[in-house]
């Protein structure tokens, strides 16, 4: 189905190509994770930018992934390496041997450098790309989209907390490529709409902060309304 002439879900300004946008990019699946993977409306220019974050994603998550074809995606990331020496360089030679901070696989694991900001963006696109697939609510420019790595020791408390403890109008749990990317989300308030999402990759992956010691496996991302003409429904 062509997505040609609809508004973009990401920037809500330009209209979108035919091809649209596949809310996780089919090289950051596996290859039976690839089958039916959703698509949204998406202009060039928010292509490009999202295409940017997902190809350095597509080189580093494989490093961390803990999925069933973890060493298949490995060592296919392996050889993708040769094509951008830059950044093999920056990998490779910033490896070093860390304390396995959720206690599986022994006590100690290698980590490797990587740009959370790069995630944290990748995120507030995801936020977008999903609640537009699941409930047809697309995010106006007007809206506050803010998203945090939230540490291991409080991800649980603040799971529990959002998705069991607090009254919440709607929850959503799914997945995107199986483990690839597994998402929960909460509608707290419709007036002013306020949205919670959860967002774990490649079967909990870790993101460590080395110089002040906290990780997470969780990115959380928030989407406020401040204006009640900013959530249009489709």
């Amino acid at each position: 189905m062509s997505l040609k002439g609809q508004l973009c879900i990401y920037c809500q300004e330009s209209p979108s190509t035919r091809q649209g946008d596949h809310v996780v990019a089919r090289g950051l699946l596996s290859i039976v994770g690839r089958q039916n993977a959703p698509k949204v409306p998406c202009c060039k220019s928010c292509n490009d930018a999202k295409s940017k974050l997902e190809h350095y994603l597509s080189f580093t998550l494989p490093l961390a992934s803990r999925e069933t074809d973890a060493r298949t995606r490995l060592d296919s990331a392996i050889i993708s390496f040769e094509q951008n020496q830059k950044l093999k360089r920056i990998v490779f030679q910033g490896i070093e041997r860390v304390r396995n901070v959720d206690g599986t696989d022994g006590d100690e694991t290698f980590a490797f450098p990587f740009e959370h900001e790069v995630l944290r963006s990748y995120a507030e696109f995801l936020a977008k790309g999903v609640l537009y697939w699941t409930k047809g609510v697309r995010v106006g420019s007007e809206m506050v989209i803010n998203a945090t790595f939230v540490p291991i020791a409080e991800d649980l408390e603040l799971l529990w907390k959002i998705f069991h403890k607090t009254p919440v109008l709607k929850k959503l749990t799914g997945n995107i490529g199986g483990t690839t990317l597994n998402f929960e989300s909460a509608l707290v308030s419709e007036f002013p709409l306020y949205w919670v999402c959860r967002f774990t990759f490649a079967n909990g992956a870790i993101f460590s902060d080395i110089e002040i010691g906290t990780s997470t496996k969780a990115i959380w991302v928030v989407v406020e309304e401040t204006n009640l003409n900013s959530v249009m429904p489709i």
